[in-house]
């Protein structure tokens, strides 16, 4: 194995007098094949390899030859930014957005626009029409490097409890609130509504109509851009969750729970309803839980809550390489469908068989060797050969498409993966891009710091009745004499300074729609 591994501290800042470290070297000679130098992050049980399928390939498809160094995660925030204040860097580097932010305007990083041309398949997923979600400014030093969108909260309920109380499919906020009352009348073992403060809210915040779908921190009407936590609507959300708590339908430890008891619920099923994030519940619920479409606020508002188009992992290219021209053909190839295809499938007959119904399946070879060395699939393939790695995962080339497929290959619960196609097909509106100076962004982390303390303090109670909701005039006060407006005008600036670089008027958000055609035969719909 071809392997370097990071050395000590001091040796990072010897190496920091020296010019930037990656591709150091003189230009690759005519016909000779260029040496990739390529830092990675090496989780547990995920570590990167040279001589792993994932990165052979690579080198076979772009003609490079790849020298990889790895680093432990813990205390990875640490070790990134000793290496750039150093100028360690290498012609590849796993990344976080905001120190690529920080670092490439000077000079550390590429900037990917100025070379467009050069790879058509970055240019078609992370142009700035295409996702302004990634820019602060017209540059872009980063290529995110998770799946997008993220789809892993859904609304779901007991089959089997509703089946025995006769309860439909719920299909609007009231029916919700009419099986909860149900499920509180006949079934006095079980808890009607399971979630967390953190969990529950964004949920509702979609049915409302306030907030967007990953991060609900600004309401968008009208082309203007307002703050969820003084909206109207926001009280009559809070006033609607102490209502279940009044009654008993939503856990009573709603504001303290945590993902294990999430966990716990699932498994023994003691929940009618669990609203937080899936991925777990589902698969620990033996197939109790059956996922449905999110329903219909009081206004007429739906969707489901997602991440989407942005990442924080990822990687960038040195702005100092000799090798830029075959580190872009590496990333344009990885973002290719072909690329895409390996990073989260393998290769084909070796990895992954494809079936004539268009699904996958990995290989027996692939079963048998995950079962002696006694992990799963997944953490198989990610271990020996690379495939759907960390920090450098297929992006937005990972649609719905391929996590559905990718969930029935690993034999994930229908429920889950059909919860991921209701979202995919009812998307809660994404927040429109807002481009902000490192200036507000500061003052933004500042201001919020506060907001946040005391938002949360005053609806947790305004939720168990430790405060009643006729004191909601004190509570609008305090926020705004911690700079709520303050918060909302930079957001209105920053939204404004994307619109004027794209040329925009006011109103305008990019669209997000994503394809589901043809996936509901996946999921038995």
């Amino acid at each position: 194995m071809k392997k370097r591994i990071l050395v000590s501290l001091c040796v990072f800042l010897f190496a920091g007098t020296l010019a930037f470290a990656g591709g150091q070297g003189e230009s690759s000679t005519s016909g000779e094949v260029p040496t990739l130098t390529w830092f990675h992050l090496a989780p547990t049980n995920r570590e990167p390899h040279e001589d792993s399928l994932f990165f052979q390939e690579i080198e076979k498809a772009v003609g490079v030859n790849i020298e990889l160094t790895t680093s432990p995660t813990a205390n990875s925030l640490d070790k990134l930014n000793t290496m750039l204040a150093s100028r360690e860097l290498y012609d590849i580097m796993v990344m976080t957005r905001t120190l690529s932010e920080q670092y490439g305007p000077q000079g550390a990083f590429h900037d990917l626009t100025t070379t467009w041309e050069k790879t058509p398949n970055l240019k078609r997923l992370f142009a700035i029409e295409r996702n302004p979600w990634l820019y602060s400014t017209k540059s872009l030093y980063f290529m995110p490097g998770s799946q997008v969108p993220y789809l892993e909260w859904g609304w779901c309920y007991d089959k089997g409890i509703a089946a025995e109380l006769g309860i439909d499919p719920p299909k609007t906020l009231d029916d919700w609130l009419a099986a909860w009352r149900k499920v509180k009348a006949e079934r006095p073992d079980v808890v009607p509504l399971v979630s967390r403060k953190g969990e529950l809210l964004p949920f509702l915040q979609m049915i409302y109509g306030i907030g967007s779908a990953d991060g609900a921190q600004y309401t968008f009407r009208d082309g203007e851009l307002s703050s969820p936590w003084t909206d109207e609507r926001y009280r009559e959300m809070i006033t609607f969750i102490n209502t279940l708590y009044k009654e008993e339908l939503l856990w009573s430890d709603f504001t303290t729970g945590t993902y294990a008891d999430i966990r716990s619920f699932a498994a023994n099923g003691n929940a009618f309803s669990i609203l937080d994030y899936l991925g777990a519940p589902f698969q620990l619920s033996e197939g109790r839980l059956a996922a449905v479409d999110a329903p219909v606020g009081p206004y007429g508002d739906t969707g489901h809550r997602w991440i989407g188009y942005t990442s924080y992992w990822g990687a960038s290219i040195s702005g100092q390489t000799k090798n830029l021209d075959p580190a872009l053909a590496v990333w344009d190839y990885y973002y290719s469908p072909a690329g895409a295809e390996l990073a989260i499938f393998g290769k084909e007959g070796v990895t992954f068989e494809r079936k004539a119904d268009g699904s996958i399946e990995f290989t027996q070879k692939v079963k048998s060797e995950a079962e002696e060395a006694g992990l799963s699939v997944d953490q198989w393939l990610g271990k020996e050969y690379n495939v759907f790695i960390f920090h450098i995962g297929p992006s937005l080339n990972m649609g719905v498409r391929e996590q559905i497929l990718r969930g029935l290959a690993l034999g994930e619960s229908q429920e889950r993966l059909r919860s991921m196609y209701y979202i995919g097909s009812n998307l809660a509106p994404i927040a429109p891009p807002i481009w902000s100076t490192q200036e507000e962004v500061s003052r933004l982390s500042e201001l919020n710091a506060n907001l946040n303390t005391f938002r949360d303090e005053w609806i947790t109670k305004f939720i168990v009745g430790q405060e009643p909701l006729s004191n909601w005039d004190e509570y609008l006060a305090g926020m705004k004499r911690l700079g709520i407006e303050e918060v909302i005008d930079i957001a209105n600036r920053g939204y404004e300074r994307y619109l004027e670089s794209v040329g925009k008027s006011k109103g305008f958000i990019p669209p997000t729609n994503i394809d589901t055609t043809g996936l509901a035969k996946y999921v038995g719909l």
